[in-house]
């Protein structure tokens, strides 16, 4: 939370896991949310390895960042990070991980780290080759949206 009033940032899905977390943000500027980040990192790595006796690093890499279509992207994108620890066996539903905003949306629990947003319609499905780009993408969203994404890359490169 301490972040959050730092730097100019939303939370609207998290899931913190045992060597990594995953955040789905909405930001004004990527060089402002890569130093909440850094922030965050360095004080919560502190606080952890006072806390366990230790010295080192606790995230095994540095960030991702992947642009988001619009706001139905935007809850498919938070179902599969809330995902995680069922897709890593240590829970059998999403909503058992005390340690995501799952349980917010899945049973309106209070959580300050989110912040809620509007949403209605259906949610996209998350097809097969889609979790493919959540994890090796640039961007969530249509066929379309991805294009010129790749395009926009490609020019820059």
């Amino acid at each position: 939370l301490a972040a959050k009033r730092k730097f100019s940032f939303k939370i609207f899905h998290y899931c913190l896991m045992n060597t990594h977390f995953h955040l789905v943000v909405g930001i004004d500027q990527l060089a402002d949310f890569s130093a909440a980040f850094k922030w965050v990192k360095w004080h919560y790595t502190q606080s952890y390895n006072r806390e366990k006796k230790r010295r080192g690093t606790v995230w095994q890499e540095r960030f991702k960042a992947l642009v988001i279509e619009n706001e139905n992207y935007l809850r498919s994108c938070g179902r599969y990070v809330e995902n995680n620890p069922v897709e890593a066996g240590l829970v059998l539903k999403a909503s058992e991980w005390n340690y995501s905003s799952s349980r917010h949306y899945e049973m309106s629990e209070v959580d300050l780290l989110v912040d809620g947003y509007e949403w209605g319609g259906s949610l996209p499905a998350i097809k097969a080759d889609e979790k493919d780009f959540f994890e090796d993408g640039y961007g969530i969203g249509s066929e379309e949206f991805q294009f010129y994404l790749k395009e926009d890359l490609a020019n820059r490169l």
